[in-house]
Formats: structure tokens, sequence, C-alpha cells
């Protein structure tokens, strides 16, 4: 966790990603700088990105696996396998996702 706060009604917290990129958040309470924190995000909630901005991801793209009426797109992040569902499946890639911040769940790991 790099800082964490009320907006509102809101708390939003910021995290540093293990590869050095940030995302905004929202947790149910405020954290600790320093704090090691889990990440959830929805798998439909991910969205593909033309360009950078806020809570925008490098990513990068490897298989899709279609399931009717999706895919299931496989990208690596952080040094992490995830999935995202897509309409169109991305060919293997270094490319971008946006998360928003409302959509973006953070909780404490320790």
């Amino acid at each position: 966790v790099e800082q964490s706060a009320r907006r509102g009604d809101t708390i939003v917290t910021r995290l540093r990603l293990a590869d050095g990129q940030q995302l905004d958040g929202h947790s149910a309470v405020p954290m600790a700088t320093g704090t090691k924190a889990k990440l959830a995000v929805r798998g439909e909630r991910m969205r593909i990105a033309e360009k950078s901005g806020a809570n925008t991801l490098d990513a990068g793209f490897t298989t899709a696996s279609y399931l009717g009426n999706h895919y299931e797109q496989k990208l690596t992040l952080a040094g992490q396998e995830i999935r995202m569902l897509v309409d169109v499946p991305q060919p293997e890639r270094a490319g971008k996702i946006h998360i928003a911040e409302g959509d973006a769940l953070v909780f404490s790991a320790e």
C-alpha cells in the first residue's frame, strides 16, 4: 500500500504492484503505508486499453479460449497470470488493460 485515504464515503487505496505499476482501488478500512495487500477484480470488469491513463496497466496478452458468447483471455500482469473476459481475443503481444477504481477491491494480506 502506498497510501489510503477517505474520499467522501469511499476509502481509496493506492497499491504499487510487484513490477512498480500503481493502481487505485477501494478498501473497507484505511490501510497503513507499507501494508501488504491483495487485489480482487472480476474478470468481466477489466477492459483492454489503447493508451496510458489512470488505473491503466501494462500487461502481456497470451492465450484466449472461446467460451460461447465471449473469450477468456489470459495475460501476465506484475508477474502473475490472470484472466479476463473479452468479446474479441487479443493476439499474443504486449498491451494495456484498464480497471476502474471502483472495480478494484483491496484487502489486507497480513
